[in-house]
């Protein structure tokens, strides 16, 4: 810490912070989907990892898990931290059980701000204290988590609001039969289509949506947490092909047809730029299903995106693929459930392209295919016959078509099809 900030100075801090947590406490929120489950780990002594895009919502979910206990909060992306270093730790600890004598619950927000800190986490934790810590990614990694913390932990991902959450937060209230009102539908089509379009970052939803504001949070998620964290020297290609993913949902592509496309030297820097972005949370690349990993990982990749809304921001064509965005939503929502559910792929062998493949240790459990409208003939027979010919070649009976309206079931050459309206399948129905 620089000579500028006493220890008084940081006792102030520390005791303002904890003012903070009172106003923090008193505000209404939007619940998460993942807090009933993620409330029963608060029982266990594991520090809970909170990780995820920038502005998902993860420091007022680390603040709802604990709203009905007492607990000590420090901020630590606080400017007047500043010059704040390890060996400080203890001040701040001691500050803090001031404040909130006799509590064995913190909350450390952005703690790994500060070198050293997974030493301090470390040590609170075998002495028996309950910890929640969230961290950005240009602080921390998912797949960096384990090496820090040796002791046993919660990984917990957050993403923008789901669809339900969307809801939640818009006020909407609907029940198993109400939702089939006429008008309850019109509302709740209106809505769904605000969050086909706009996303679901929760301060936008609460506050408004403005594509600046997106657009703003996308040069913060290149430039802070890609490129100034892996010191990117190639930052016009990067900042090109991240572009180029919010342009092309759901398409295929090919390293080597990345790398020629942008003039790149290498192919490896392809994917090293694509794995930032995956990274950042900002774009991923979905692999092929294939029994055999060695051929799966020579299929070409598709690419999606963390939200419709920061996509929309950044291509100005987004209005006019509504499938692309259609199918970028059944991805997010996905990615939501995978934890609790099995991986997934998408399927493109020898004409048999189907969008998703759900499968548990390379069997696969279930086939959805996205398709905007059923009433386009040429469509659904493309569509419908890629899918039935690849649930017959990986021997699948559970084959779902979400759509944006349709419903209704078919048997197609003995294959059985579900279809489904895009709001049902999101809200699990």
């Amino acid at each position: 810490m620089g000579p500028a900030l006493s220890y008084d100075a940081l006792r102030q801090v520390v005791i303002e912070q904890q003012e903070d947590v009172v106003n923090i406490r008193q505000q209404q929120w939007v619940e998460r989907n993942l807090l009933k489950k993620t409330k029963e780990y608060l029982e266990h002594k594991w520090i809970k990892v909170i990780i995820g895009v920038r502005r998902a919502g993860k420091s007022i979910f680390g603040h709802q898990l604990l709203r009905d206990r007492s607990y000590g909060y420090i901020n630590f992306d606080d400017e007047r931290f500043i010059g704040l270093t390890a060996i400080h730790f203890n001040k701040i600890l001691q500050f803090l059980l001031e404040c909130v004598p006799d509590v064995n619950t913190f909350f450390f927000d952005e703690v790994q701000n500060i070198d050293g800190w997974e030493l301090f986490v470390n040590r609170l934790q075998r002495e028996g204290y309950n910890l929640i810590i969230t961290g950005n990614n240009s602080n921390l990694l998912a797949k960096e988590v384990a090496t820090h913390l040796t002791g046993r932990y919660i990984h917990i991902e957050m993403f923008p609001f789901s669809f339900s959450e969307f809801l939640r937060a818009k006020n909407f209230e609907w029940t198993s039969t109400s939702i089939y009102k006429t008008t309850t539908r019109a509302n709740l089509y209106a809505l769904l289509k605000e969050y086909l379009n706009q996303g679901g970052f929760p301060e936008l939803v609460m506050q408004g949506y403005k594509a600046q504001n997106l657009r703003g949070l996308y040069d913060k998620i290149v430039s802070r947490d890609i490129t100034t964290r892996y010191r990117v020297r190639f930052t016009k290609s990067l900042r090109e092909i991240a572009i180029f993913s919010h342009a092309n949902l759901g398409e295929k592509i090919s390293y080597q047809k990345v790398k020629n496309r942008f003039n790149l030297n290498s192919v490896n820097t392809v994917k090293n730029h694509f794995q930032y972005l995956n990274d950042g949370y900002l774009a991923f690349l979905l692999e092929g299903f294939n029994y055999n990993y060695r051929k799966q990982t020579k299929q070409a990749r598709k690419i999606y995106t963390i939200d419709n809304g920061l996509s929309a921001a950044i291509n100005p064509e987004f209005g006019d693929h509504k499938k692309k965005a259609l199918e970028n939503l059944v991805f997010q929502e996905l990615a939501r459930r995978a934890r609790r559910e099995e991986n997934f792929a998408h399927h493109d062998i020898a004409g048999m392209e189907v969008s998703f493949v759900l499968h548990t240790q390379k069997e696969p459990d279930a086939m959805i295919q996205v398709v905007w409208s059923l009433k386009d003939l040429h469509t659904q027979k493309k569509a419908l016959k890629s899918l039935i010919k690849a649930a017959k070649f990986l021997k699948q009976t559970n084959c779902t078509v979400i759509t944006w309206e349709d419903e209704t079931e078919e048997e197609v050459d003995g294959v059985s099809l579900k279809i489904v309206p895009i709001w049902k399948w999101l809200l699990e129905i």
